[in-house]
């Protein structure tokens, strides 16, 4: 695209000129700036940030007349759209671009109005699915995060939310409008995290689903897509609905169900299909549609309400393309036109408020795979053997990690274990299991990471998963499972390799760094309540219990506690050291190095105290390192192996506080 400034008509008009040839500059576009006689040298110079600053204190000012006015609003058009797709596509960069309130405030209400706002309210921060079914029945996901806020909903977009964030209720969000997009910081408001400012306690999770699930499901068709033939009968979708119902129950173990009603006319949208496709328009489908229905059923008395329209796919330049969409904790649901109770029970998954069964896959070997977010190793929806995955509607199952966070499977099923051991663990895949003791081990592998052992017997070839013990990690990645494969490299093909996921009898896993072994030791147990045995062994870990520690300087020492557990058999020690941050050894502490030692069938806390040398001087929050190393018959706990030491000026309590 080529620009075009509009032509100097005075230099009383430069400060303008400059201040919109910054604008462009900001959003990534090279602009020459036309010579002319009356500018400063600076103006001309390649450093359009530095003409704009000289010339916006020493220009004079004028209105713009009409033409001139026109030409900049025009541009300022241009500029936003530029934005917000950056935005879209690349929001840290967006982020950089934005320009500051000053130079907005410096611009003419016009053209103003026409650039990002600042923008801040508080409102519910929404997550919804995108779920698309290829021809080979492989599925994929894609979120989108809203916010509704004054009665009104924005996508919203930011560098943290690449990945996708949990919803919530009652969050301050800030950021910048652009068109009818968000752009948001990743801030919270400290008022609404305490509790004061705002009378709250913080804002609310999002609001999840009853076990109980009333659904209504409105049809409707198209003026260019006409008939229950482009869209569904009643009666074949109130069948595929009895099945994902039975399905629903089955995963809760019954703790869970669904109730649902098809409406009995298939309702006429306002505009045609394509319209709605081609601007990506979900929301005018389902206000269409509720208003429509509203007529007919008293909306408010419905958990969920779906709308099940005929498939957009198809229309060139759809931005509707999945094949079922729904929010994640609340009751928004949408179905483009597919009958499939793969795609239908998991966008319940979603509205029961869970999140993907994904795979660790550090290697990101398995070819055409997508990753929501390049910096994780986890494979969205790569859980095969899960229906938040990739999972088949009779055998997937969820994870005992998500039936855990639902409620669906009791505490008293779930054991922690904190000392080597050997576990029967009962199979989970099966309506009854709960009538069984134990149906899941939470192992703890440091760094807030557990690894959830199970036992899937539903699956056989290619997996190897009837013979072996099935687990997914939690705390990996954000709300979701990643399938962990316990026999690593055990086969060439990157999907085989994957197939056989599990940890079968006689095979060892050993996650060394963690200091965890488990060994797969026996099966067993009549049809329906199958077991599996797994040891789990245990090296003693010793971590720094605090990860940081305030010091004021007239207090003269920091002190940190170190912690040895899972065992103390043996003499165990490990070696520790300071290392400067903003503080400087020999001036604002003294450096420490040693070792710390434990004998044998020792599990109490030690103590390592640093002198702090107090100064007369002002200096603000001064920071060292205290790092763990060279342990001896012991590991260092996963991210729990340094600390942050902050010296604090006298009188200085808490480091986010400064006292007037």
């Amino acid at each position: 695209m080529k620009w075009r400034l509009p032509a100097i008509r005075s230099a009383s008009s430069v400060s303008l000129l400059v201040l919109l040839a910054l604008i462009l500059w900001r959003a990534g576009i090279e602009e020459k700036v036309p010579a002319d006689p009356s500018l400063p040298a600076a103006a001309v110079s390649g450093d359009p940030a530095a003409a704009f600053e000289k010339l916006r204190e020493n220009a004079g000012k004028r209105s713009l007349s009409k033409d001139e006015q026109r030409e900049w609003v025009v541009m300022a058009r241009q500029r936003a759209a530029m934005l917000a797709e950056l935005a879209r596509t690349r929001p840290a960069v967006a982020m950089a671009r934005l320009m500051s309130r000053e130079q907005l405030a410096a611009l003419p209400d016009a053209v103003r109005r026409e650039c990002e706002q600042p923008w801040s309210a508080v409102g519910d921060f929404m997550l919804r699915w995108e779920t698309t079914e290829g021809p080979d029945g492989t599925i994929d996901c894609h979120h989108r995060h809203l916010v509704r806020s004054g009665g009104g909903v924005l996508e919203a977009f930011g560098p943290h939310l690449r990945e996708a964030r949990s919803p919530r209720s009652g969050e301050f969000l800030q950021g910048h409008r652009i068109g009818d997009i968000l752009l948001l910081d990743d801030v919270s408001d400290p008022r609404l995290a305490d509790g004061g400012g705002t009378g709250g306690g913080g804002p609310a999770e999002a609001p999840t689903m009853d076990n109980d699930i009333n659904a209504l499901f409105i049809r409707v068709d198209f003026s260019d897509f006409p008939g229950e033939a482009s869209s569904i009968s009643k009666a074949a979708l109130e069948a595929t609905l009895a099945t994902v119902a039975t399905r629903i129950n089955q995963y809760s173990y019954g703790a869970a169900s669904l109730a649902s009603t098809v409406s009995t006319t298939l309702y006429r949208m306002p505009a045609t299909g394509a319209s709605y496709a081609t601007a990506g328009n979900n929301d005018g489908i389902r206000d269409a549609a509720r208003a429509l229905a509203a007529a007919d059923f008293t909306l408010t008395n419905y958990d969920v309400v779906a709308v099940y329209f005929p498939s957009l796919s198809g229309v060139s330049g759809s931005k509707i393309t999945y094949g079922g969409l729904a929010g994640v904790g609340y009751g928004d649901h949408w179905i483009n036109g597919a009958n499939s109770i793969e795609v239908i029970l998991h966008e319940f998954g979603h509205n029961y408020g869970l999140f993907h069964a994904n795979f660790w896959n550090p290697e990101k070997d398995l070819g055409g795979a997508r990753y929501d977010d390049p910096a994780f190793s986890s494979l969205e929806y790569g859980d095969i053997f899960d229906r938040m995955g990739g999972g088949s509607e009779s055998a997937g199952y969820f994870s005992t990690y998500a039936t855990s966070r639902l409620g669906w499977l009791p505490s008293d099923k779930v054991l922690v274990p904190s000392a080597d051991g050997t576990f029967r663990i009962h199979r989970f895949d099966t309506p009854a299991a709960t009538s069984q003791n134990t149906l899941a081990l939470r192992v703890p592998m440091g760094d807030g990471v557990h690894y959830w052992v199970g036992f899937r017997k539903a699956y056989g070839a290619p997996s190897n998963l009837s013979n072996a013990a099935y687990v997914v990690a939690e705390g990996l990645y954000a709300n979701r499972p990643n399938l962990i494969d316990m026999t690593p490299n055990s086969n060439p093909s990157p999907i085989s390799d994957r197939d056989d996921c599990g940890l079968p009898v006689g095979s060892v896993f050993n996650d060394s760094a963690a200091g965890v072994r488990f060994e797969t030791m026996a099966t067993g147990g009549a049809a329906g309540s199958e077991w599996i045995d797994v040891n789990v062994r245990f090296t003693p870990r010793i971590e720094i219990v605090e990860s940081v520690v305030e010091a004021d300087e007239d207090a003269g020492l920091a002190r940190l506690t170190l912690r040895r557990y899972f065992g103390s058999a043996e003499a165990a020690s490990v070696s520790y050291a300071t290392a400067n941050g903003s503080a400087t050894a020999g001036s604002d502490y003294l450096t420490l190095s040693g070792a710390v030692n434990w004998p044998a069938g020792d599990l109490s806390d030690k103590v390592i105290a640093i002198p702090i040398r107090p100064d007369n001087l002002n200096e603000g929050v001064e920071t060292f390192t205290v790092s763990l190393s060279s342990p001896v018959a012991a590991v260092i706990s996963p991210g729990r192996g340094s600390a942050t030491v902050e010296i604090l000026d006298p009188g200085r309590r808490f480091a986010g506080f400064d006292p007037d």
